[in-house]
């Protein structure tokens, strides 16, 4: 739904809250795998499991047919991501 809305761009009516919204986060779906030898090992583990939860909801959303969502923003890991 969220990626629906950010493709209406100014047709949205969400789009001022999604405009707000930060762009950058750092949390274990952004960090990369020499970030995750910096943690103590709990904070890792729990880092790596939020990274591959995204790499499998990235990897479901571009097996998803139909013209609901583009292909550009399907393959835009860091919308994806976002």
């Amino acid at each position: 739904k969220i990626l629906v809305e950010y493709e209406k761009g100014t047709q949205s009516p969400y789009y001022p809250w999604l405009e707000s919204l930060p762009r950058r986060f750092n949390n274990g779906s952004s960090m990369s795998y020499a970030c995750f030898d910096t943690l103590p090992p709990y904070a890792a583990w729990l880092s790596s499991n939020e990274r591959t939860t995204y790499k499998n909801f990235h990897r479901v959303l571009l097996t998803i047919g139909g013209d609901m969502i583009s292909k550009k923003t399907k393959a835009s890991k860091m919308i994806v991501l976002w």
